[in-house]
């Protein structure tokens, strides 16, 4: 019986690609990166973050100063960022079931109490855990269920990028893939998730089945 979810935040519980994706552009000229249009936004979905990162060229020693540059800007646009349109409800539902709900994030936990407080959904979450650990979300997970005793077997995991998959595949939780997110449902699959959700209510189906 599941008794706990974990959902990663970004492309998972709010719709942030967007406003990502625009500061990119914005980053693009300033730092001399490749503009990206329609077409190669979609194809990025397609692909692993490292594969992404090479395809793009930028070298590892800049990567940093670009993520923190980027977690700045997105910081300045948190407004901006919305919760997919399904996601209050399945909240709701998954509270009236008494299921325990957690985040674990590397966005920082002001920007993901600025979205959740400006819709009313901070309080379905018993804890929100923030760790910026770029190769590593695996390691984090495990301190996670150690440090709020959640059972491995009774735990999903919930997010939008095959980092998820691979991370949550690591902890020894099973993972609810969605494709509302970062990647596409196509790639998702290639990772082999015990479930893949292609919109929030099938995550109540896989929870509690008819």
């Amino acid at each position: 019986m599941i008794k706990n979810v974990i959902f990663d935040f970004d492309g998972t519980i709010c719709d942030s690609f967007p406003v990502i994706f625009k500061i990119y552009q914005e980053f693009a000229p300033k730092y001399h990166l490749p503009v990206l249009g329609k077409a190669e936004k979609e194809i990025i979905r397609s692909h692993h973050p490292a594969e992404i990162m090479k395809k793009l060229q930028i070298p590892m020693y800049k990567l940093l100063f670009y993520l923190k540059a980027g977690r700045e800007e997105f910081k300045k646009k948190i407004v901006e960022v919305e919760p997919f349109r399904e996601i209050p409800h399945l909240l709701t539902k998954l509270n009236q079931k008494k299921i325990r709900l957690g985040i674990v994030s590397s966005d920082s936990r002001s920007n993901i109490l600025t979205v959740l407080n400006k819709h009313q959904l901070t309080a379905y979450f018993e804890f929100i855990h923030t760790e910026l650990n770029l190769f590593g979300k695996d390691k984090v997970l495990k301190k996670v269920i150690q440090k709020y005793n959640l059972n491995p077997t009774e735990t999903y995991y919930v997010g939008d990028e095959v980092r998820d998959i691979e991370a949550a595949h690591k902890a020894g939780l099973k993972i609810i893939a969605v494709s509302w997110g970062f990647n596409s449902h196509q790639f998702l699959k290639t990772y082999k998730p015990e479930y893949i959700a292609d919109k929030p209510e099938k995550i109540l189906n896989i929870i509690n089945p008819k």
